[in-house]
């Protein structure tokens, strides 16, 4: 709290007020908020066995050539590094 506080955090934008309580109850949530700038997300999860899952419906909504990729422990990393450096947004 003490960093809030420092920061100067008043109060959350619309897209935390509406995110929050959902993330709280352990809800999915797929929250979209206009930010000015390209699109870009990070996804983290619980399992190995989910991160694939989760890269095939990111693929559904992919648009304009952006790239998104599934990067988690245990796999193949000279492989990963590959799609990595290949480029990716």
């Amino acid at each position: 709290m003490e960093n809030i506080v420092r920061v100067g955090f008043k109060k959350p934008t619309p897209i935390q007020s509406q995110a929050w309580p959902v993330i709280l109850k352990g809800t999915e949530l797929i929250g979209i908020a206009q930010t000015g700038t390209d699109p870009g997300m990070l996804v983290l999860n619980p399992t190995r066995e989910l991160a694939p899952q989760i890269e095939a419906e990111c693929n559904k909504y992919s648009y304009n050539g952006f790239k998104s990729i599934c990067i988690f422990g245990g796999g193949d990393r000279k492989a990963q590094i590959k799609v990595v450096t290949s480029g990716v947004d």
